[in-house]
């Protein structure tokens, strides 16, 4: 069983008027437009509440992201920091590999 509640909507003249168009243009009755528009909204997932990221002031620049050898140069020396850590004792074998350095 269908139970169906009558209400009153108050829209602007000119929404009213161009629903009323629509429905007639498409062969439907004003009452299945606005049925069909709720359900098209209430279908759709809600929107994600956005967080605001932490910020950081990280200092000066230790590298110059333009400059590709300071980079890798970095790269390297913070490898040599992890493997001097004990806690890395077991990466010391890996290496930092450059594709960009030839041998």
């Amino acid at each position: 069983m269908v139970i169906c509640m009558k209400t009153t909507i108050v829209l602007p003249d000119g929404l009213a008027e161009q629903a009323k168009n629509y429905a007639a243009e498409h062969d439907c009755t004003f009452t299945a437009l606005v049925v069909d528009g709720l359900h098209l909204i209430l279908r759709q997932p809600p929107e994600p509440e956005l967080t605001t990221l932490p910020t950081f002031s990280g200092g000066r620049t230790l590298v110059d992201i333009a400059d590709k050898d300071a980079v890798w140069d970095a790269f390297d020396a913070g490898a040599r920091l992890a493997t001097a850590d004990a806690g890395f004792a077991r990466f010391q074998h890996l290496r930092w590999f450059n594709p960009l350095q030839t041998a």
